[in-house]
C-alpha cells in the first residue's frame, strides 16, 4: 500500500509556518530563483513568500519561471526546498528514481 505522497524528492528543510503564492504577469524583467534564466516582462511567474521561525523569525520571497515551477511540481508534492531544483534533479537522476519506481512499478 502506497501513502498518497508520490515524490519523487522529499524535503528534508524546515517548512514554512506560513507561505503564499501567487501567479502574477512580471512587469519588468525578474531573474528565476530555479535556474537563473530572465522572466521577461509580460511572462507569468510563481511569486512565492514564506515566514519561518527559527530562532527567530525569517522571510523569504522567491521568483520562479513556469518551466521550474511545473518542473518543481512534478517532482514534489508541495513540499519544496526553493533555490534547491536543481540538486533536486541531480539527486532524481544519480539515484535512478524515475516516475515508474515512486509508484511502485517494475
Amino acid at each position: 500500500m502506497m501513502d498518497s505522497c508520490s515524490c519523487i524528492i522529499e524535503c528534508e528543510g524546515e517548512p514554512f509556518e506560513k507561505f503564499w503564492n501567487s501567479f502574477p504577469i512580471a512587469k519588468k524583467e525578474l531573474f528565476c530563483t530555479e535556474c537563473g534564466r530572465i522572466i521577461k516582462a509580460g511572462e507569468k511567474y510563481e511569486r512565492a513568500f514564506g515566514v519561518f521561525y527559527d530562532g527567530g523569525k525569517y522571510a523569504e520571497s522567491y521568483k520562479t519561471c513556469m518551466g521550474c515551477y511545473n518542473l518543481a511540481r512534478h517532482l514534489t508534492c508541495g513540499c519544496r526546498c526553493y533555490g534547491m531544483l536543481a540538486e533536486d534533479v541531480f539527486y532524481a537522476l544519480e539515484t535512478d528514481i524515475t516516475v515508474d519506481n515512486r509508484l511502485g512499478y517494475e
